[in-house]
C-alpha cells in the first residue's frame, strides 16, 4: 500500500471490557490492534499515533485526521496499558526487561543434545511412576 513500516505498528494491550455501556477501570481484557502514525500539523509533534481498529470500537466513518490520539486512550479512552508493539521489521517492549540468554545465530543444536536430557527426564518420570504403582499395589521390589 506504500505505507512505510515506521508508520504502522500492532499493539498488544489492555482495553476496557465494555467502554460504552459499562465503563470500568477494573473490567479489562486483552486485545491487539493497529496504530498508525498520522500527520497532525496542528500537533506540537506534527505526527501522532492514532488507533485503527476494525474489531473493537470500530469507527470507520471517522477520518484519520479526526481520530482520537492513542496516547489519550483512543475512542472512549478505552485503550489502556500497552504491553508491547511490533511491525513487520521490529518489536518493542513498553518497559525494560532482561533476557537471560539467547540462541546463537551461528550454532545449531544437535538432535542428541536435545534428546539425551529428555530421555533422562522420561526415565526418571517412568521410574517414579512405576514405584508409585508398585507401592499402591503393595508390591516390594528388591
Amino acid at each position: 500500500a506504500g505505507i512505510p513500516s515506521w508508520r504502522v505498528k500492532v499493539c498488544a494491550a489492555q482495553v476496557m471490557a465494555d467502554p460504552i455501556f459499562a465503563p470500568s477501570d477494573t473490567e479489562l481484557g486483552g486485545h491487539a490492534y493497529c496504530i498508525y502514525l498520522a500527520d497532525r500539523p496542528d500537533s506540537e509533534r506534527k505526527l501522532e499515533w492514532v488507533i485503527l481498529d476494525w474489531c473493537y470500537l470500530q469507527d470507520p466513518e471517522v477520518l484519520i485526521t479526526e481520530k482520537p490520539l492513542a496516547r489519550n486512550g483512543g475512542t472512549e479512552g478505552a485503550y489502556r496499558e500497552i504491553w508491547f508493539t511490533f511491525n513487520d521489521l521490529y518489536s518493542w517492549a513498553q518497559s525494560s526487561f532482561e533476557v537471560g540468554s539467547r540462541i546463537s545465530k551461528n550454532r545449531t543444536t544437535q538432535k542428541e543434545e536435545v534428546l539425551a536430557p529428555l530421555e533422562d527426564i522420561l526415565k526418571s518420570l517412568a521410574s517414579e511412576t512405576i514405584e508409585k504403582i508398585f507401592e499402591k499395589l503393595n508390591i516390594d521390589i528388591e
